[in-house]
């Protein structure tokens, strides 16, 4: 995925792009190639924060990902909007923890367990 100049973007044309970037996390894992991974991870959290920033705070705009075909993607929208949404977002999360996918069912347990310990605390 090009670079975009986020703070050009509307808030509902930022969806694409961290859907986008979810998808491509989920195909470099299934190449095994850390190196796109995580560059699809830090381009996902500038999205993520971008829309934290703007008024209202738009990351509920990634609340119907929760349903996307693409479960990376659902718990990428989940774990983004546990701050807004924490009922919600963790059923999810711990819905996607019981589906044991290797890579995303491991994800998401974990972050199961750093809400727990308060390791993690969703602002």
């Amino acid at each position: 995925m090009a670079p975009i100049d986020l703070e050009a973007v509307s808030d509902d044309d930022l969806v694409a792009p961290f859907l986008e970037l979810g998808l491509a996390q989920d195909k470099a894992d299934q190449e095994v190639s850390q190196r796109k991974k995580n560059r699809a991870i830090l381009a996902r959290f500038d999205v993520e924060a971008e829309l934290k920033r703007r008024p209202d705070d738009q990351r509920r705009l990634l609340r119907p990902l929760y349903d996307h075909s693409n479960v990376q993607v659902q718990l990428h929208a989940a774990s983004a909007t546990l701050a807004l949404f924490p009922e919600e977002a963790r059923r999810k999360i711990e819905e996607i923890a019981s589906w044991h996918f290797p890579s995303t069912g491991l994800e998401a347990g974990m972050l199961i367990w750093t809400l727990d310990k308060k390791i993690f605390v969703p602002t």
